[in-house]
């Protein structure tokens, strides 16, 4: 029985971005990575469409490297399904949505460097008549710090599926335009990209900012203005925005309009802080599929919770019934229920994807942490030192989180874990504050990386 699934010379390493597009990392024999999206074989003639796209060379558009029309896919267990695939090159950078999910926005230049790369990709779909269809950030991927591009073109002529946005009066007006749709979902993704979260979640007229843009933007742009004060609301930006978020195709902005708006020519070059954000977050993005490694290493995901008075173990991966929610619910509470100040051994299935995990001694760890939490760069400050491993911190962004240690133990490592808990506070402040203390142990961590080599070299 294979260790894993298979897709013809491909070993299947694991999903990419969103499930829902079937999307998987694939391996080859020579250790080439590549991105496999796969399709039942009764879908095998309209994969024929995606000839016209095969040979689209540009950079800002993920490369087809191949479309199988047929394929043998075997399961972990050996069984084995005829499927067709559409092979595409493999962005190491990941994929957008993870980075804003994660880490948050971007800055206004570097959101402008990397918009104006997607206007450009788009222009060239555009201009062969093409139309993307479902543009989004899951579909949005980078190559490098500084190269962002367009994935999975042409796949919505066979998936069929809708922008989230879409509802039956907006479709009214915009169902025959599909270009300009591409141009209104570009819009949704330049406001994310700023901001962290999209505008509005659907096009309907009782939508408060939906239809504050169309008929009452000044007052929409003001409470937008109160709510992110760390965002920088131009009247170049509002005025890109609402051009491109329009109700009607027939008062939409144009790409070339888009391309050659104001906003979008501000001069900005990709700075090396820039590449020093992009490798921050990068690095948060590597984090989540460490511990992903680790799930699996661990057998059967096992959570050890030691007191000083008692031990708690419970199985978790054990539970596969239809109340395995609510059994871990119980198990999450009964732990949260104990006081103890020993340093708490957890499984991965209660890590999040905002966790840090870090292999430094845990005692090491929250040391550092008291000495250098209020340090100004980070506006944090300790508010309750609540036992040994865990800490209340508060920022400047009115939110409250709660820090904890925990540690996950493999055969062959044992790593320290912190995990957060909103407390009090918006959920993107939250993620923002998340984000500050990640550099924060980043910092700690060159700090004493430093210290080693300069005594290294003493000796």
């Amino acid at each position: 029985m294979p260790t894993k699934a298979k897709y013809d010379e491909f070993e299947i390493q694991r999903f990419f971005g969103c499930r829902e597009y079937k999307v998987k990392l694939g391996k080859n024999d020579q250790g080439q990575y590549f991105l496999l999206n796969f399709f039942h074989i009764s879908e095998r003639d309209q994969l024929q469409k995606l000839q016209n796209i095969q040979n689209i060379e540009h950079p800002a558009i993920l490369k087809i490297v191949q479309i199988r029309n047929e394929g043998i896919y075997t399961k972990k267990n050996n069984i084995q399904l005829s499927r067709s695939c559409v092979i595409y090159e493999y962005p190491t950078g990941g994929e957008l949505y993870e980075y804003l999910f994660q880490t948050g926005k971007f800055h206004e230049a570097q959101a402008r460097v990397y918009f104006k790369q997607l206007v450009e990709g788009l222009i060239s779909i555009h201009k062969l008549g093409l139309y993307h269809g479902e543009l989004t950030t899951e579909v949005i991927y980078f190559s490098d710090a500084k190269t962002i591009k367009i994935g999975e073109l042409g796949l919505n002529q066979i998936r069929k599926k809708k922008y989230t946005f879409e509802t039956p009066t907006w479709n009214k007006e915009n169902n025959n335009y599909e270009q300009s749709k591409d141009i209104f979902a570009l819009g949704m993704i330049l406001f994310i990209l700023m901001v962290g979260k999209p505008p509005f979640s659907n096009t309907e007229k009782t939508n408060p900012n939906f239809s504050g843009l169309q008929s009452a933007s000044q007052a929409i742009w003001k409470q937008l203005k109160m709510i992110y004060t760390n965002v920088a609301f131009t009247d170049e930006f509002m005025d890109l925005i609402e051009g491109m978020l329009t109700a009607s195709p027939k008062n939409r902005m144009s790409l070339s309009e888009v391309y050659n708006h104001p906003w979008t020519q501000i001069q900005s070059e990709f700075t090396e802080e820039m590449v020093r954000e992009f490798n921050s977050k990068q690095k948060k993005i590597e984090q989540f599929l460490i511990k992903a490694n680790l799930t699996r290493e661990l057998k059967q995901g096992q959570m050890i919770i030691s007191n000083n008075k008692s031990t708690l173990q419970t199985g978790l991966g054990l539970f596969r019934s239809e109340n395995e929610a609510t059994k871990q619910s119980e198990v999450i509470q009964e732990i949260q229920q104990i006081d103890n100040k020993a340093l708490k051994s957890i499984s991965p299935d209660l890590m999040r994807s905002d966790s840090y995990l870090i292999n430094l001694d845990p005692n090491q760890i929250m040391k550092l942490i008291k000495t250098k939490l209020d340090a100004k760069d980070f506006n944090l400050k300790i508010e309750k030192e609540q036992n040994e491993f865990s800490l209340i911190i508060s920022s400047d962004l009115k939110t409250n989180i709660k820090m904890e240690i925990f540690q996950v133990e493999t055969q062959e490592n044992t790593f320290c874990v912190l995990n957060f808990t909103k407390q009090k506070g918006d959920f993107f402040d939250y993620i923002e504050t998340i984000k500050r203390f990640h550099q924060l142990i980043d910092n700690i961590q060159q700090e004493l990386s430093n210290d080693s080599q300069r005594k290294e070299k003493t000796v």
